[in-house]
């Protein structure tokens, strides 16, 4: 994916320029700003300018071969021997940080932003110092130490006012939550992006809002939605002319293609954009592009020797510009190529030196994809113990320490060696394996139901108990209320009995007293919910009071005594309510 990344912010450093030499002759602002637009009329103008002295002038060629990429230049009017006092050494720390960064030495780009930081801070220049922190954390973006290259951003996006630097502030830390896979802080400086660059007018930075965007959605394969933005950003593009902007855009179009596995609408689009490359010598561009079509061929096993003449032209314009960076993406295909045509000792040579430079510059995720060209080198070689060497390497380098992948091919590799040795021992060690996979499964499986059955069980049997508790207590409580009502009818009839007979009339209403029988009803109905609901209509209600205590398996005497009658009264009464529930039967 670098290779679609032609831009470099440009735009920062013209800024930087321009506010650093406000203070400065009025000449030299006006060259900045040509610098960064026309640089042809700025170079006429840099020789006929008489600069304070010869380090001036070399310093402002320096800005010159830079905006025109030309390495070797800028390196060699840096290093003549200066006043510094003269050319503020700062200045020169800067230029060499972000000649090393474009080239992508990244180590040596920081340790020159670095000294200039360093330098503005001994003069007390505040402004510089975040300037420069800011080129500083897209080199740590560029080495993927992201946490650190946020730390800077979000301390710096208190401490810009212009609207270009929040501008690209926010912009760097949409870049670093996307490769974090946060994507929701992505999305939301997206907005804060948008935000500064709509009120600033910077139409550049509308066109990478959409790309960022674009570059999001691809990460989520969301395809349609990455074609959107890409499109909205070329429509911007195409208004103000922005060719350059236009064809990187066909160059992330053709990605998605190649996620999609359209390969050959992929490599048509690469040809696009390596010919426009061409016809505007932008060496990038054509190096980058060749690379591409070069990996697409190697993928199809098509047109080998088409692939070796593009990716040998990649290569030669990148060691013409010593860039490291595309050099060692380069050595890496060109490993692939050898290997693909079995020529494996050239193809360990290449692996080797692509090796060597993502060591140099730092790039992980490259030397990750090396270390797998080189396990598949040796397997091929038959050389085991070597091939399980550049597996473990290459996943350790994608920090997922021999993964579920990692794990099968390191077994595979481990049978074959093996294999070499006895092919017995081989069938008896995969079948162990298996045995233990599928006995380990079997027992989870078993002790998770069991644990589930336990569960369940105990979780039943506390609910019936505690079911079993409320009814036995609410039994309890209502015999006793029944009880009490039965004793104290009983008392009362006593107590009447030992009335003279004059009172019988008396007597008989008591008897009768209503409270108590309500009372009596209602705790028969706690305990016995339904039971009077069948004879309600068919007994009257002395007949019903008789049923009740029948019930309650209370003996005739003790009802007679409650109903104040004889016990032949009771008999009667309950021949009565037998003969009526008979009828009803029936």
């Amino acid at each position: 994916m670098y290779r679609s990344l032609v831009f470099i912010p440009l735009l920062i450093l013209a800024f930087f320029f321009s506010s650093c030499n406000k203070t400065d002759h009025f000449e030299e602002s006006v060259f900045d700003s040509m610098l960064f637009y026309e640089s042809d009329t700025a170079l006429k103008y840099l020789y006929t300018y008489n600069f304070k002295d010869s380090c001036e002038l070399n310093f402002h060629k320096a800005k010159y071969a830079l905006v025109k990429n030309d390495s070797n230049n800028v390196i060699s009017n840096l290093d003549q021997k200066c006043d510094f006092t003269l050319t503020k050494p700062e200045r020169i720390f800067l230029l060499k940080g972000i000649l090393f960064f474009n080239t992508r030495v990244l180590d040596s780009a920081e340790l020159y932003l670095k000294k200039a930081i360093d330098l503005n801070i001994k003069y007390g220049d505040k402004h510089n110092v975040n300037m420069n922190k800011l080129f500083l954390s897209w080199v740590y973006t560029s080495q993927s130490n992201l946490k650190k290259s946020n730390s800077i951003l979000l301390e710096l996006k208190d401490s810009f006012t212009e609207l270009p630097l929040l501008s690209n502030t926010y912009r760097l830390l949409s870049r670093n939550y996307d490769d974090l896979s946060e994507y929701e802080n992505a999305f939301s400086s997206i907005e804060k992006f948008k935000y500064y660059a709509t009120r600033a007018n910077i139409i550049s930075d509308l066109i990478h809002v959409h790309n960022h965007k674009g570059t999001l959605f691809m990460h989520e394969n969301k395809f349609e939605e990455a074609r959107r933005e890409f499109g909205l950003s070329n429509e911007i593009a195409l208004k103000i002319s922005d060719t350059l902007t236009y064809y990187q855009n066909l160059s992330w179009l053709g990605l998605i293609y190649e996620k999609e596995n359209e390969l050959d609408s992929a490599y048509a689009l690469y040809k696009e954009v390596r010919q426009y490359s061409k016809n505007n010598n932008i060496l990038f561009g054509i190096s980058s592009m060749s690379g591409n079509m070069a990996e697409i061929l190697l993928s199809q096993r098509k047109n080998l020797s088409k692939a070796f003449k593009l990716i040998s032209e990649s290569k030669s314009i990148n060691r013409a510009s010593s860039n490291k960076y595309g050099l060692m993406y380069d050595y890496n295909i060109l490993g692939n190529y050898f290997f693909i045509k079995r020529q494996f000792s050239i193809a360990h040579s290449y692996l080797d030196s692509a090796e060597t430079l993502a060591i140099d510059v730092g790039d992980k995720a490259l030397r990750s994809k090396i270390y797998k060209h080189k396990y598949s080198v040796f397997e091929k070689q038959k050389k085991y113990l070597k091939a399980i060497e550049y597996l473990k390497l290459h996943h350790e380098l994608k920090d997922s320490l021999v993964g579920q992948k990692a794990t099968q091919d390191l077994a595979s590799l481990n049978l074959n060696l093996e294999k070499e040795k006895s092919q017995s021992l081989e069938n008896e060690l995969k079948q162990s394996l298996l045995n233990k996979k599928q006995q380990a499964k079997i027992s989870f499986l078993i002790l998770t139901s069991l644990l589930f059955v336990l569960i369940t069980i105990i979780s039943l049997w506390r609910n019936q108990k505690i079911k079993s508790k409320q009814q036995k207590l609410a039994i309890e409580s209502s015999n006793e209320k029944i009880k009490w009502l039965q004793q104290n009818i009983l008392n009362k009839n006593q107590m009447l009995e030992e009335l003279s007979l004059k009172q019988e009339s008396k007597i008989n209403t008591n008897l009768k007293n209503e409270n108590d029988w309500l009372s009596f009803l209602m705790e028969f109905k706690k305990l016995h919910p339904h039971y009077l609901e069948k004879y309600e209509n068919i007994l009257s209600k002395s007949e019903l009071r008789m049923q009740m205590l029948l019930k309650l398996h209370i003996s005739n005497k003790e009802i007679a005594d409650l109903l104040n009658i004889t016990l032949e009264g009771v008999k009667k009464s309950k021949q009565r309510i037998k003969k009526k529930l008979t009828v009803l039967d029936n």
